[in-house]
């Protein structure tokens, strides 16, 4: 993603925080922060220590099984529509709903969030909840 293009997600998950009543403002940003050991105070790793904001958009599983069926099968033609016409591979997106189908939702991710010692933990749902924004603060 280029730098513009990241500004602009950047500044469009701030105001979707601000929204909702969150102060907008995010430090430490940065994908996949639960998955990826982050260096502590100390120099070591340990999952996580590092003090600040976290914030993730990502895809949700919507719970209502007709709208989740709806939503894997929109994404599985687009995904692979727009990965022939791009790269001309139909697989290119296909991880997406096969990901989305083990995905444990946003309130699962939340708890994730908060059993690696973040606090204030908050979800806000975007699309009507086919992606969620996670914030959460670590002190």
């Amino acid at each position: 993603m280029g730098g513009g293009q990241r500004a602009a997600h950047i500044s469009g998950a701030q105001g979707a925080i601000a929204e909702h009543g969150g102060d907008g403002r995010l430090n430490n940003l940065r994908g996949g922060g639960l998955a990826e050991p982050v260096e502590h105070q100390g120099g070591g790793e340990d999952g996580g220590a590092q003090l600040g904001k976290e914030a993730s958009l990502d895809f949700n599983r919507p719970a209502n099984r007709v709208v989740r069926s709806a939503y894997l099968a929109y994404l599985t033609v687009v995904g692979a529509t727009l990965g022939w016409v791009l790269h001309r591979d139909p697989d290119t997106y296909r991880y997406i709903p096969a990901s989305i189908r083990q995905y444990p939702g946003a309130e699962a991710v939340a708890r994730m969030f908060e059993s690696r010692g973040f606090t204030g933990v908050r979800c806000y749902p975007v699309l009507g909840g086919l992606m969620t924004i996670h914030h959460a603060t670590r002190t």
